[in-house]
């Protein structure tokens, strides 16, 4: 299997183009929160949503980390952002028959992916388009579409669960209650194990360099 990770940074594409990419089966990875050929898109959804102080993310990152992610970053005229294109283009080569997949770069922990997701749908992309291609589309991608990427018997039990539908609104993604990682039950504010086995999560090596946030009530304070 094949794949092209980040964006083609031509737009609008040609149409020659999306059907190469289509027909060929090479999978499209557009990473838009670095958006090859413009301003990272995470950029917008920092300056947007002002993460540094969310305390799910500094439960589960180290400090230091947060403020290297998202202190030092460049305000920008929303019109200048690049990624909306980009993301059409790829939707149109999803609706030719292509392999699209997600991927976050690992630039802003957890929160990266659902910012991706959006990204995608700013461009176009409808939210179960955005969500196929985030599971059975990178499932594909990576040549492992017979483990997981769906919900089938003999597949790894790996899902989310949570509180609101993000077919109505893909920003939903973050309203997360469970996670299931290969058949195990995790609480998602804490990843405390809630099944088989009832445990709360081992210690991050981070806290020990001092209290770690306290889990949120009620999931993220991000929209």
């Amino acid at each position: 299997f094949s794949g092209n990770e980040h964006a083609l940074v031509a737009y609008p594409l040609s149409n020659d183009v999306v059907e190469l990419v289509a027909r060929s089966r090479v999978s499209y990875t557009m990473t838009l929160g670095i958006t090859n050929g413009g301003p990272e898109g995470q950029d917008y959804y920092i300056s947007l949503n002002k993460p540094h102080d969310d305390p799910k993310l500094n439960h589960f990152a180290p400090h230091y980390v947060v403020d290297l992610k998202t202190l030092e970053r460049t305000w920008r005229d929303p019109r200048e952002y690049l990624f909306p294109r980009i993301a059409e283009g790829g939707a149109r080569v999803l609706r030719a028959g292509g392999v699209l997949g997600v991927g976050s770069h690992g630039e802003i922990p957890g929160l990266g992916f659902h910012w991706e997701l959006q990204a995608y749908v700013a461009g176009g992309f409808t939210p179960a388009e955005a969500l196929r291609a985030a599971t059975m589309g990178s499932a594909e991608a990576i040549g492992r579409q017979r483990e997981f990427g769906s919900l089938e018997s003999g597949r790894y039990a790996d899902l989310l669960i949570l509180d609101k539908n993000p077919l109505l609104d893909i920003r939903n993604t973050l309203s997360l209650r469970e996670v299931m990682k290969n058949g195990r039950l995790y609480d998602a504010q804490t990843l405390d194990e809630l099944w088989p086995r009832r445990r709360p999560l081992p210690p991050l090596w981070f806290w020990e360099d001092g209290p770690p946030a306290s889990p949120p009530e009620g999931g993220s304070s991000l929209p």
